[in-house]
């Protein structure tokens, strides 16, 4: 583990987390979670009726691309109504009165099989009945079966990335064991020997709460990433074990990279010992206008204003609140709207003035760019809508990090501007 790996470019970010040096705690329980079924132009078929009694873990519904949902508690259905995301947009979602007992369903039934004597499409039909999916949304089955037989090497991030980072590091930490257990089904299912475990040069406690999980096995080899952000990005991560660069349109998993973080392999885990689908969700509460800075376990569907006040409230009235991270998240308008996300950082923070100046093409955005782009240039072509010339100066390669926008001397809102020329291209007919 005296090896320290890195990636060019990128931007020194220092930790403000207060919860990441706190065990995850799970506050009272919600009265009520709110789990969204489908998009609203999407078909979706009831397993349950208002008024039914449901148990935690218990399917309740199926959507037309055969993604399944469960109940995060036990208690019953109330009803059927609409709710939106962080992003505004529109789902179906049924509403469960919580009992508060969490009683578990007696569909959840621990796999009876040695893992030694468990085929690898017996644990893919396994993760993709109980709904597991990787931090980015993406079904962990579908992540599995595109790599089978094809995976280069099997990432495994236990990595902070600066600023705000707390869920997967205290997962790593609070759940070592599940985790390395977790690890060692996806690498049956992969058909791998051997796990990366990446981990940053100031995230020693969680490196240090695998290894002693590991033991003596050779499946696990540990690697350290100089403090650097945002060195939690597949591309990054493989360029920094590597020294491969990956360019649009090609992505970690095209490449026979596959990438996963300490909450997938916990869940991974879960599904196995207990037969338990991912219905927990983890969230990270920092930042300088919240009472208590924690790392919460709640049930997937509790609202966000639950999730406030189990950490004592705003501390002041015009508090922003965020969801994705310190640099990249977005802003919760609605606070009675449900957390879906399986892991997520909820910053809440006092507003920053506008002190954003001209650009004095200074350069230090294009130095912290990881991806070798121009924000500078990208910026003016962005104000000007002049699409052509951003496009060609690289910005489908943009991965929304932030750095660009944490080197300006000027703080100029760099990111939010390449991000909304992003959206811009999507409409154009090229």
């Amino acid at each position: 583990m005296s090896n320290l790996y890195t990636f060019k470019g990128g931007a020194v970010v220092p930790s403000y987390s207060v919860a990441r040096d706190i065990p995850i705690s799970a506050p009272d329980a919600p009265d009520v979670v709110e789990l969204p079924i489908s998009a609203v132009e999407k078909a979706y078929t009831l397993v349950v009726s208002e008024g039914d009694g449901v148990f935690c873990g218990q399917l309740i519904a199926e959507c037309e691309d055969g993604v399944r949902v469960y109940s995060s508690v036990s208690g019953t259905v109330k009803g059927i109504s609409v709710c939106k995301d962080v992003h505004g947009r529109s789902f179906n979602s049924i509403i469960i009165s919580n009992d508060k007992k969490y009683t578990l369903s007696e569909e959840c039934v621990p796999h009876s099989k040695k893992l030694s004597e468990t085929t690898p499409d017996e644990i893919i039909e396994k993760v993709r009945r109980l709904s597991i999916t990787t931090d980015g949304g993406e079904a962990l089955f579908s992540v599995i079966q595109r790599a089978a037989g094809n995976t280069r090497r099997f990432i495994l991030v236990a990595a902070s990335d600066g600023a705000y980072s707390t869920v997967n590091y205290r997962i790593a930490i609070d759940k070592a064991s599940d985790v390395i257990g977790g690890a060692k089904i996806i690498m049956r299912a992969l058909g791998v020997i051997n796990t990366d475990v990446v981990f940053g040069e100031d995230d020693t406690e969680a490196a240090n709460a695998l290894s002693e999980s590991v033991g003596k096995s050779k499946l696990f080899t540990f690697h350290m990433l100089k403090m650097k952000y945002p060195r939690t990005h597949e591309k990054l991560i493989v360029s920094a074990l590597t020294g491969r660069e990956l360019t649009y349109p090609l992505t970690a998993l095209d490449a026979g990279y596959v990438i996963v973080t300490p909450r997938v392999c916990a869940d991974v885990f879960a599904a196995f010992a207990a037969g338990k689908p991912s219905v927990d969700c983890y969230v990270g509460v920092d930042g300088d206008a919240v009472r208590y800075q924690r790392t919460l376990c709640v049930p997937r569907g509790t609202s966000y204003r639950h999730l406030i006040d189990a950490c004592g409230g705003l501390s002041r009235d015009n508090a922003i609140v965020s969801v994705g991270g310190g640099l990249v998240g977005d802003i919760v308008d609605n606070y009675d709207s449900p957390n879906v996300l399986p892991s997520s950082e909820m910053i809440i923070s006092a507003p920053q003035p506008d002190d954003s100046g001209e650009c004095i093409n200074c350069g230090r955005c294009a130095a912290a760019c990881p991806m070798r782009l121009m924000p500078m240039l990208l910026m003016i072509y962005s104000r000007k809508k002049k699409y052509q010339k951003a496009k060609r100066q690289g910005l489908y390669e943009c991965i929304e990090c932030g750095a660009c926008e944490e080197s300006c001397p000027q703080h100029l809102p760099i990111r939010e501007l390449l991000k909304e020329t992003s959206k811009e291209f999507d409409n154009i007919d090229w």
